[in-house]
């Protein structure tokens, strides 16, 4: 299981993996053409760098010419064991579920997650320890942590995936966050409630189409 998080050879695939309440579920239902392109269209801009990069075939100068051309976020675990960096034009979406799962993995209110294309997600160092849990799909979901501090990283679903849902508190920087909306705020904490009824985009389950969530 572990394998598939660290390699960047297979082929990207149609299939996006999507955080919902109460169950982690993976979303294989039909994607719209207009979603297809979009996602498609940052991965092609991401795969060239950061994916020969994750699979250490990058050379010193090659890695030094992205660097110098390209702004770049990073983050990484508690205790600093593992980092991470993605391109700064890499996220898709951020947005906060409330969904019980969340609740749970995040030790708070709701969790926030950031999709990011696998090919731009580079790990600078370190290992993640992956934990698997069954979705309702019957598919294992796999979940990257540190080993050392226990902190989640990210989540994903499948070798296949297009994306990786961060766990957007992991980030150096948090200051430029600012989530598109929440999900699954029927499961909500009571006490923020009124504040998620302030929001345009807050629905009580999974929306029907994520491309409202996502950035312009």
């Amino acid at each position: 299981l572990s394998h598939f998080i660290y390699s960047r050879r297979f082929p990207i695939l149609v299939s996006v993996y999507f955080e919902c309440a109460g169950h982690h579920r993976d979303l294989h239902y039909p994607l719209r053409r207009q979603r297809q392109m979009c996602i498609r269209d940052r991965v092609s801009t991401q795969s060239t760098g950061a994916a020969t990069a994750a699979d250490g075939h990058q050379s010193g100068e090659d890695r030094e010419m992205n660097t110098a051309t390209e702004d770049f976020r990073e983050g990484g675990c508690q205790c600093g064991a593992i980092r991470y960096r993605f391109a700064a034009s890499a996220p898709i979406t951020l947005y906060c579920c409330h969904c019980t799962e969340c609740q749970k993995q995040a030790s708070s209110a709701f969790g926030m997650s950031l999709w990011v294309p696998r090919a731009a997600l580079e790990i600078l160092s370190g290992r993640p320890k992956i934990w698997a849990r069954k979705a309702d799909s019957g598919n294992d979901v796999a979940c990257a942590f540190c080993p050392d501090c226990g902190s989640r990283l990210y989540h994903a679903a499948s070798p296949d995936s297009e994306t990786v849902s961060l766990k957007a508190g992991s980030l150096d920087d948090t200051g430029w966050l600012a989530p598109r909306g929440h999900i699954w705020t029927r499961s909500a904490q009571p006490w923020v409630a009124e504040w998620l009824a302030t929001w345009d985009h807050s629905y009580a389950v999974e929306p029907a189409d994520m491309e409202d969530l996502f950035f312009e």
